[in-house]
């Protein structure tokens, strides 16, 4: 037996909708469960214990961040999640696509 001590993301459910107006124009909503399926912790979850510099190795199971490339023609980016979990957000528009990463304000442990 061994121990895998790196997080392992599931999409546990993909759904594409997608409207067309008479108009035109084309919008895409995507929605997606995320499920980690790396190990678990024990116990509570503690933002001191998490700290890097008292554990370094306090997380490595845990999705501190997700990322994505987008096509770069895309306008009326939005994101939520169910609980309001995320804090931070960042896209940049570059040349050929969007890069988008979402950082939940709680790590996603298994």
């Amino acid at each position: 037996m061994f121990t895998f001590m790196y997080p392992l993301p599931s999409f546990t459910k993909a759904t594409r909708d997608i409207y067309v107006s008479h108009w035109g124009s084309i919008a895409v909503d995507e929605y997606f469960d995320i499920f980690n399926s790396g190990a678990g912790i024990n116990g509570q979850f503690s933002r001191v214990d998490y700290q890097p510099h008292i554990n370094p190795n306090q997380g490595a199971n845990a999705i501190s961040t997700m990322g994505t490339e987008l096509p770069q023609y895309i306008t009326g980016l939005y994101y939520y999640d169910y609980i309001g979990n995320i804090s931070t957000s960042h896209a940049e528009r570059k040349d050929d696509m969007v890069e988008f990463s979402i950082e939940p304000r709680f790590p996603i442990f298994g």
